[in-house]
């Protein structure tokens, strides 16, 4: 029976990703879809999601030719990383095999896969890199043999701006460790991701590899926040912040929980942070030290997502199941099947409160990795690569995302799915054994 199950476990992510891609085909396209989408078309790459992003879809698009090609890699990626690290993590058993089909399942692995968005490229790098430090983490010699697959992620990891800094992170803790063969080569994938990055941008036109304005959002969010709760700049202060946008402008409730309106309504002069930019750092940094208790819970207000859950627990949708209105004739192939079948997607985020927030399932990971010892080096090389992620979304993310975490929840989830399975399982073993000795057992 065993070897009929994880026999057959290896499919289960092909068969899922295929039956997430065909109900909903051609996927679940988003804002942040058509801003690529838009890129390619007109020819200006620019590098507010990585122009190296921008070039992976044109490829996988075949120049916008074919879109839904792009969504079945993206899901196929996503859904073979995932199997990747779990069976590398978990021993074969029948609650591995159940897991992997569930997660193929699930919402977050299928209905995010089948999205044109570098979140999933992203996670699905960080899991093919947890996986392959964890085969060898016990080993007498890790060299070139063992460490060239993970250079095989770096493309991944070059798609999103923070998909280098968390591996370089990730080296740093494993260092600690004291696995420094395994640090250099997470450096070596870094290494080769930040040329593949640069390489991108020089082809695109572009002379920076990230907008300018990416670097402070976050801290303009938190102004915003901090202003919209009463914090009152000083007149050389507000000199700078109106030199960016109108005084009326700056305090923004929203900006605590969502992306700024100064952003969202165009209330900002992109210029002006730029030539201001040094003046900006200090305008937060001052707003902090005279403000500190107000700029932390604004902060943390604005990632909340990456700390424990506080109240109010109400928070928006973190998988996006539609597709939104553009001009390049994407619309679902099966409208009313596709209606019915997103209602798995909105269950998943009306539990958002719980599924959606990394810091849980990050806990889970470490918590698992602490009570039982002989799981823990399986789980720590991805605890590193997870915790290194976090530490960079409590810093720098402009909003509470679920999806900026995903290798988090993935990993967090499969690992409570597992031990879920793992005990239901063995007690109904034992409760069979007992059967066909003749009686169920008392006390």
């Amino acid at each position: 029976m065993l070897a009929r199950l994880t026999s057959a476990e290896r499919w289960a992510p092909l068969a899922a990703a295929v039956a997430w891609w065909a109900t909903f085909h051609p996927g679940f396209i988003s804002e942040d879809s058509l801003i690529t989408l838009t890129d390619i078309r007109s020819g200006a790459i620019s590098v507010w999601l990585t122009a190296w992003w921008a070039y992976v879809v044109k490829a996988l698009t075949l120049d916008l030719h074919l879109i839904p090609l792009m969504t079945l890699v993206s899901v196929l990626t996503l859904e073979y990383a995932v199997y990747f690290w779990i069976v590398t993590v978990f021993p074969r058993t029948r609650a591995r095999a159940v897991a992997v089909l569930l997660m193929a399942l699930s919402p977050i692995v299928g209905g995010m896969g089948i999205q044109i968005r570098h979140d999933v490229a992203l996670g699905a790098g960080l899991l093919v890199c947890a996986a392959v430090l964890t085969r060898t983490w016990s080993a007498t010699n890790f060299g070139l043999r063992e460490a060239w697959p993970l250079l095989l992620t770096a493309p991944l990891l070059a798609t999103r701006h923070n998909g280098v800094p968390t591996i370089a992170a990730a080296a740093i803790l494993v260092l600690i460790a004291r696995r420094w063969r395994h640090a250099v080569a997470l450096l070596a994938v870094a290494a080769v991701g930040s040329a593949i990055t640069l390489a991108a941008t020089r082809m695109s036109g572009n002379t920076s590899t990230m907008d300018p304005i990416q670097t402070v959002e976050w801290l303009m969010g938190d102004i915003s926040c901090v202003l919209s709760h009463g914090a009152q700049p000083t007149e050389d202060e507000w000199a700078t912040l109106t030199r960016i946008a109108a005084r009326d402008a700056w305090p923004q409730q929203r900006a605590c929980r969502v992306m700024n309106p100064i952003f969202l309504e165009r209330k900002a002069n992109a210029t002006a942070i730029v030539n201001n930019y040094g003046d900006l750092v200090g305008v937060w940094r001052s707003l902090a030290l005279r403000y500190p208790a107000e700029m932390i819970a604004a902060h943390a207000e604005r990632v909340r997502l990456f700390l424990p859950p506080f109240p109010p627990f109400d928070m928006p949708s973190f998988l996006h199941s539609t597709i939104v209105p553009n001009d390049f004739g994407l619309a679902w192939t099966f409208p009313a099947l596709a209606e019915r079948a997103r209602v798995v997607v909105r269950a998943w985020n009306a539990m958002g409160v719980v599924l959606a927030n990394s810091m849980i399932w990050l806990l889970v990971l470490i918590v698992t990795a602490w009570r039982r010892p002989a799981w823990r080096d399986r789980l720590v090389p991805t605890i590193a690569i997870t915790v290194a992620l976090t530490l960079g979304l409590l810093i720098g993310a402009p909003i509470s995302e679920g999806r900026y975490g995903l290798v988090i929840l993935i990993c967090g989830q499969v690992t409570a799915l597992y031990l879920v399975l793992e005990r239901a399982l063995s007690v109904r073993h034992r409760v069979e054994q007992d059967v066909d000795a003749g009686g169920v057992r008392v006390g």
